[in-house]
């Protein structure tokens, strides 16, 4: 955790911060396992191995699939019974023999193992707290996964957590894991935020003002990859 301030102004009384993201494997409710002797086990961060494989276990009981395979809705043949499109796996790139299928890029690193998963602790989080009492924050995003759907959750230090900066708090990564996000904020965020939490959608979709379908503060299709404590701080 690294916080810093920048230089001030003989008249200004703006409050700047700097805080560094720092990784997470779970925040709350687990939502990635490795594959060990005695079955699927939660991940310890800086105990298990960094190159054990993540996987996701369903809602519905199924079999324990690595992220890159999570199903994701996706325009296919309609079933001939009940009228409806069935969620498939994205994992083959554009080809000769299948050439819609490029539409949705299946991502690389596959498989993601945690060393893929802890890269983003360079990101870094600038909190402007201006003198009319609001908040401009801004995000800079580093070592997320390449090509990839995030959102980010404001957890208060008081109430439910919601969108940062409200709907809708998406952003999607570059080639390189890389994006940012800025937003102005009617309130002194390091009065009203204990963190901010970037989650990293496998199911490649977003859910409006909740985090996750299967449960209000995320399930097995979210899973919260880098935190920026902002209580930590004060």
């Amino acid at each position: 955790m690294q916080q810093s301030a920048f230089a001030h102004c003989e008249n200004c009384d703006d409050n700047k911060t700097v805080i560094q993201g720092e990784p997470v494997l779970d925040f709350r409710l687990p939502s990635l396992y490795v594959k060990t002797e005695n079955g699927f086990e939660e991940p310890v961060l800086g105990e298990t191995h960094i190159h054990e494989v993540l996987y996701n276990i369903p809602i519905d009981g199924s079999e324990p699939v690595p992220l890159r395979h999570v199903p994701t809705l996706y325009i296919t043949e309609r079933d001939r019974i009940t009228n409806e499109h069935w969620p498939v796996v994205i994992d083959d790139s554009i080809s000769a023999e299948n050439p819609t299928r490029g539409l949705v890029y299946p991502g690389n690193p596959n498989p993601i193992t945690i060393a893929d998963w802890t890269k983003g602790g360079e990101s870094m989080l600038k909190i402007k707290v201006l003198r009319n009492g609001m908040s401009k924050v801004k995000m800079k995003i580093k070592g997320l996964l390449p090509n990839s759907v995030y959102t980010v959750w404001q957890f208060n230090l008081s109430g439910p957590p919601g969108p940062f900066g409200g709907i809708p708090s998406v952003f999607v990564t570059d080639r390189k894991g890389k994006a940012s996000m800025e937003r102005m904020l009617p309130f002194n965020i390091n009065e009203v935020a204990s963190n901010l939490l970037v989650a990293y959608h496998s199911d490649h979709r977003v859910y409006g003002g909740t985090p996750s379908e299967v449960r209000p503060q995320g399930g097995p299709d979210l899973h919260f990859q880098l935190i920026f404590d902002i209580a930590g701080t004060q």
